[in-house]
């Protein structure tokens, strides 16, 4: 049987795949700190994939974690690496800069979100920042396009605060003092610390340190050692039986974390 490493996996994660994150609440998450290596011997596995990861680790730290990818690996293995897509992301906040020179009505809120995506997790100082202030406002006019560029995970933080939630795919009504419960646990899943008892946010995983295109991304891969390097969509992948394991997809098929990039490489 194949040999299956995810990493920094946070809610995402199948139990065929060995999966490590910062911190676990979950026995099938081991715990590592993926900027100190990899806790396996060389060539002990099939695939490695990671998916927003990359963006919270320093320039340094990002090589490293690839050349320990690289490591891991047997002959032929494969690399699935998921980030966000600076090259997508940079042509979005054009469009949008045109929508508003030709006074197209929905631009100015539109920007406001695409600066909150390009620069928030960059500056914020408190979990969620100015990001999750915002989905948590009752008057956005355009809930659609959110969740069109965040996809599924901020549906709960969109509808939490209206006395809705979503659980397995339905939509609950719920108490406030429920409704608060379950937004405090989501924010502290889809934000946790990288370092675990860091009282100092700006050592926290949350915040990015970079950002990358794919010739940026190709080019990192390459200077590891990775060849025949493939863009792919979220549903399609070299990995077999990839798409049973819902590691880049939400229960509806559908892109897990909407304007990602999506490569794949292999070990010679």
């Amino acid at each position: 049987m194949a040999r299956l490493l995810n990493l920094g996996c946070g809610e995402r994660h199948h139990p065929d795949w060995v999966n490590l994150d910062m911190k676990s609440a979950n026995p099938d998450v081991l715990i590592a700190d993926l900027r100190r290596g990899l806790p396996y011997s060389s060539g002990e596995f099939d695939v490695v994939y990671h998916s927003h990861v990359l963006e919270h680790l320093s320039r340094q730290h990002a090589r490293g974690l690839m050349d320990e990818c690289y490591r891991v690996l047997r002959s032929s293995g494969i690399l699935r690496v998921v980030i966000p897509d600076l090259e997508s992301l940079a042509r979005e906040y054009l469009d949008i800069i045109r929508m508003i020179d030709e006074c197209d009505p929905r631009g100015h809120s539109r920007l406001e979100w695409i600066l909150l995506e390009l620069f928030d997790q960059f500056v914020r100082t408190r979990p969620g920042g100015e990001m999750l202030e915002y989905l948590k406002r009752t008057d956005n006019p355009d809930e659609e396009y959110i969740l069109s560029r965040t996809g599924s995970w901020a549906l709960p933080l969109l509808k939490g605060l209206q006395g809705e939630y979503v659980e397995n795919g339905h939509l609950i009504t719920v108490s406030m003092t429920t409704r608060l419960r379950y937004l405090i646990r989501r924010v502290r899943n889809r934000f946790t610390d990288l370092k675990p008892g860091a009282s100092d946010f700006t050592r926290s995983g949350e915040r990015h340190l970079w950002m990358y295109d794919r010739h940026s991304l190709g080019r990192l891969l390459e200077s590891s050692g990775f060849r025949d390097i493939s863009r792919l969509r979220h549903n399609q992948s070299h990995i077999p039986g990839w798409s049973d394991y819902m590691l880049d997809s939400d229960s509806n098929g559908l892109s897990a974390n909407p304007g990602s990039l999506y490569l794949e490489a292999l070990k010679p």
